[in-house]
């Protein structure tokens, strides 16, 4: 009776202090998060997609390539929203995927003081491929996410 009430007690206490860890390794509200973003959209774009993008740093430098297909001809808005990660990330837009030749870089996000949301209107509709650069760090159990919406023109002719 003792064992059972003793492993109880530790099972609960280690249920609890591991939830505890990973709450304060990642405090981020995607809901929240990801309704700021939308506010960017109006009045001209209509929301398409969205991705949360989390991220662990760790003691070397990381890159994660995503693909946005788009559809010709249309005109669409990238938002990010950076304010759930607890270290600057670069996020670099590219006409190809990494590897291949004469891969042209189309914007760069630059992170200004105070702000947490950025917009990327593409000149041209097209596959576009998102490199999220994390950098090192000594820093133990960092975590963090971003959040990035995508949105078309309503075009009425």
């Amino acid at each position: 009776m003792k064992k059972t009430i003793l492993y109880s007690v530790l099972a609960f206490v280690l249920f609890f202090s591991t939830s505890a860890i990973q709450n304060d390794n990642n405090e981020c509200d995607v809901r929240t998060l990801k309704n700021e973003t939308l506010k960017s959209l109006k009045p001209d774009y209509l929301y398409d997609s969205s991705k949360t993008t989390r991220f662990l740093y760790t003691n070397s430098e990381q890159v994660i390539e995503i693909e946005a297909p788009l559809f010709k001809d249309e005109k669409y808005r990238f938002i990010f929203n950076i304010a759930g990660l607890p270290k600057d990330i670069e996020v670099k837009f590219f006409d190809k995927k990494k590897g291949s030749k004469n891969r042209k870089q189309l914007y760069s996000l630059t992170k200004e003081e105070g702000k947490n949301i950025y917009i990327f209107e593409p000149e041209v509709s097209k596959k576009i491929y998102l490199n999220y650069i994390i950098p090192r760090t000594t820093q133990q159990n960092l975590a963090g996410c971003m959040i990035s919406v995508i949105g078309y023109h309503l075009t009425t002719e």
